[in-house]
């Protein structure tokens, strides 16, 4: 199991990088927002998928990326809330994992434990 911390920010910030086969499961996360506004984490599953080849087959069209929503969570100022891995059954991540919050508070730590299978 792996641990990374990240501060809520309005831009996003990766929990984990995607990984070639891999998926990320959530197995934990504690929000601890001890800013003076009520703070709304985002969990964002960031993968591109291909568009494929033109009708013509003769141009690539591109990716798509994904951004899907996979938890959100909403924590009043100057609390905490921590979430077990009975909590995080079944949330996966096909790509790298991103932490999306709703003010810019450098007292508001997310940490997330999650695992690569």
């Amino acid at each position: 199991m792996a641990t990374k911390i990240v501060y809520a920010h309005t831009t996003v910030r990766q929990l984990w990088a995607a990984h070639e086969h891999k998926k990320g499961h959530l197995l934990g996360l504690k929000v601890d927002n001890q800013d003076t506004t009520p703070e709304k984490i985002q969990l964002l599953d960031d993968f591109t998928t291909d568009t494929g080849y033109t009708s013509g087959g003769s141009a690539y069209a591109g990716a798509v990326v994904s951004n899907l929503n996979r938890m959100q969570v909403t924590v009043p100022a100057g609390d905490c809330i921590s979430l077990g891995e009975e909590d995080c059954k079944g949330i996966e991540f096909l790509g790298r994992a991103l932490a999306l919050g709703s003010t810019l508070a450098s007292n508001c730590k997310i940490i997330a434990q999650y695992k690569l299978v």
